[in-house]
């Protein structure tokens, strides 16, 4: 993907490569780490990421595991970063052997874990493959440390291939360890854990997860709650708090008692950017800095709809009294006007503190397997799924008795045993193999409580969320120009309104700000192409594949 001009359409092939095969995807790359851009995937990547979490791995969920960003020596913010502060990315910094904060590191707070990389010059490198066969021992960075998480990532799936997506973040979260990780940001937040802008919430233990992945509990379906805070323009004060009370969508279909990402997205304009600093504190007391001061962003484009994220708030209780806090740390002639601020939290209804600590059934509970290995019988209650015994089905999956046989010549008797049988895929948790037996439905799709069916979201009327830049179709495209396109687009977009919106668009990708890699954190910048929204007339499709 790197070795040439990098353009929306390559990033979303990449990242929607072979989903049939690959489970985990590890990602050490992005836009460029200066101090002062603010930029974030396109929206044919922003598809891939949503298509990834909905679809992959039989609809259980890619897992994208990204670098947190190099940028340190910049004093940059990887919050500026769309793809570290993705909800559907799994964000991951480094420490050095020590236990310090390397100097390139990014302090942030959609980080949500920490794993060994480089540190100053006489500290031992990673080492790894290389290009040509090689092997290299100087692999430095946070683009080692994601690559690290994401075999450990690999081995809890070896041991629980029925994780969703959403569940490996929550194991993640506990598998954490503040350790001997040193860092003057460490807090305890509302539920007890400790957590960090440098770290998230601590050095990742590949054994710990792997004996949680074992015994974990499917988690129930993600809700969204939206809350729109302010949407008109006002004056931003050298130090000022927006206070919102929530109610967490209580008494609704998407009501959320434990918190999992939160969303703040902001519209505002201020004479210089990056000495603004911003965080935000939940109703439990946990304080996030969503961006602290930039001391090399001296842009007065302000944030033009982008979105924070934070990890800071896992499974805390949503409802109550929340904070946005804005402070100008810079010049005291500084002035900004916020003209949007919506609130947007994620997580289930589930109350994830009052769940069991101790031992839940696993695989060791199996009695019986076939020649293939999967899992014939299982000691006591548990469900058999796949090569593992289960409490309960996972999602996708819903509980059946398997009927007796009886025992006949040449063949042994089979007791009643109760399974787990795939749902149809259209559902999230259901009651049957029907697709009319849905009880949940994925992210973004309609339950229909009354027919048990879940319907595709509707074609959106309204233009997705802006990148930090936008830029006005350039450049039309001839036929051939056009079908080159379409292949380019088929692996993404195919069964979507998106491709045909695209092609009546008929644009070229904009070269917008550059971007890097993040093999080392010296990197150089590369041209960076990509389809801003402005671009493509979303809406009804105007054309039909067959």
């Amino acid at each position: 993907m790197l070795d040439g001009t990098i353009t929306d359409i390559i990033e979303a092939q990449s990242l929607s490569l072979q989903p049939q095969h690959i489970h985990i995807y590890s990602a050490s790359w992005g836009p460029e780490d200066d101090g002062r851009t603010v930029d974030g995937p396109g929206i044919l990547t922003r598809e891939a990421f949503q298509r990834g979490v909905t679809k992959g791995r039989g609809g259980l969920g890619t897992l994208f595991i990204w670098a947190s960003g190099n940028g340190g020596l910049h004093y940059d913010d990887c919050n500026c970063d769309g793809y570290t502060n993705s909800i559907h990315t799994l964000s991951v910094g480094s420490t050095t052997r020590q236990g310090h904060v390397p100097w390139y590191s990014e302090a942030c707070a959609s980080t949500l874990t920490t794993t060994y990389s480089s540190g100053i010059v006489t500290d031992p490198q990673i080492v790894t493959t290389d290009l040509h066969h090689q092997c290299t021992d100087k692999h430095t960075g946070t683009s080692a440390s994601a690559p690290l998480a994401a075999g450990m990532i690999a081995l809890a799936l070896e041991a629980n291939p029925f994780l969703t997506w959403r569940d490996m973040q929550h194991l993640v979260v506990r598998a954490s360890r503040q350790a001997q990780l040193q860092a003057e940001d460490w807090r305890t937040n509302g539920v007890g854990r400790q957590v960090s802008h440098h770290y998230g919430y601590g050095l990742l233990d590949a054994g710990l997860l792997v004996d949680l992945a074992r015994t974990w509990l499917p988690t129930q379906p993600q809700k969204k709650c939206a809350v729109r805070v302010l949407h008109t323009p006002t004056p931003i004060l050298p130090s000022m708090r927006v206070r919102k009370k929530v109610s967490a969508c209580a008494g609704r279909a998407n009501y959320i008692r434990s918190l999992e990402h939160v969303q703040v997205q902001l519209s505002l304009s201020y004479s210089r950017r990056g000495d603004l600093e911003i965080s935000l504190t939940s109703p439990m007391g946990t304080r996030s800095t969503l961006v602290a001061i930039r001391p090399l962003d001296i842009s007065g484009q302000g944030y033009n709809n982008w979105i924070f994220m934070s990890t800071h708030f896992w499974d805390e209780d949503p409802r109550g009294l929340w904070i946005l806090g804005l402070e100008n740390k810079g010049y005291y002639f500084n002035t900004g006007t916020l003209f949007r601020y919506t609130l947007l939290l994620y997580g289930t209804a589930e109350d994830m503190t009052a769940r069991p600590t101790g031992l839940q059934v696993t695989s060791s509970a199996c009695v019986q397997r076939d020649t293939e290995g999967p899992c014939q019988e299982c000691n006591g209650p548990a469900h058999a799924v796949g090569r593992l015994c289960l409490p309960r089905c996972p999602p996708r999956y819903f509980n059946r008795t398997r009927q007796a046989v009886t025992a006949g010549p040449g063949r042994p008797a089979t007791p009643a045993l109760p399974v787990c049988s795939s749902c149809h895929f259209s559902c999230y948790t259901c009651r049957g193999s029907s697709p009319l037996d849905c009880t949940a439905c994925p992210p973004a799709y309609t339950l229909d409580e009354r027919l048990g069916s879940c319907s595709r979201p509707a074609p959106r009327t309204g233009r997705p969320q802006p990148t930090a830049t936008a830029h006005p179709c350039r450049q039309r495209l001839g036929p051939a120009q056009a079908m080159a396109l379409v292949l380019a687009l088929l692996a993404v977009a195919f069964g979507s309104p998106l491709l045909c919106s695209v092609l009546s668009a008929g644009c070229l990708p904009p070269c917008v700000s550059p971007s890097s890699t993040r093999g080392h954190p010296s990197h150089h910048p590369r041209t960076i192409c990509r389809l801003q929204p402005e671009d493509i007339q979303l809406g009804e499709p105007t054309c039909a594949l067959a």
